[in-house]
């Protein structure tokens, strides 16, 4: 599924390569005949466990309302909302806790259905640049 995707390549492979805050644990694409579809799991890396379950609740707001996409519209001089309403409507954020090899994680999925593969690859870029660069950087800086 990756050989599908550079941009979904470049999030697995980037988020996983660095010494960052999260993992991937899983992920899936799929050509529909009118979407792209799937998902991406990812997990705070378990080396960093003040990273919790409260944190995990609050990443999408933090990558739509709060900080990431609203400063994009911003730089970009869009409108508000443009890149966050788009956001909303072709992403889906979820979190359950998860048990394995005797660690728990808080999984944070990212489901994802947008009309074109374009859309899609639009949305794995910015979720790189958001779980590998940004987001990491605002957490440093608390």
């Amino acid at each position: 599924m990756l050989a599908h995707s550079v941009n979904l390549r470049r999030l697995v492979e980037e988020i996983n390569l660095q010494d960052g805050l999260f993992m991937t644990l899983a992920c899936d694409w799929q050509q529909q005949t009118n979407a792209v579809c799937g998902f991406v799991d990812v997990a705070f890396r378990p080396a960093l466990p003040h990273h919790g379950h409260d944190e995990a609740l609050e990443l999408e707001a933090h990558f739509n309302l709060i900080s990431y996409l609203a400063e994009q519209e911003k730089q970009h001089q869009m409108p508000p909302g443009t890149l966050v309403n788009y956001a909303r409507s072709v992403l889906d954020w979820s979190w359950s806790p998860l048990r394995q090899r005797q660690r728990e994680y808080e999984k944070i999925t990212i489901q994802f259905y947008c009309p074109q593969a374009d859309d899609a690859e639009w949305c794995f870029d910015h979720l790189r640049h958001f779980l590998v660069s940004w987001y990491p950087a605002c957490v440093a800086s608390r």
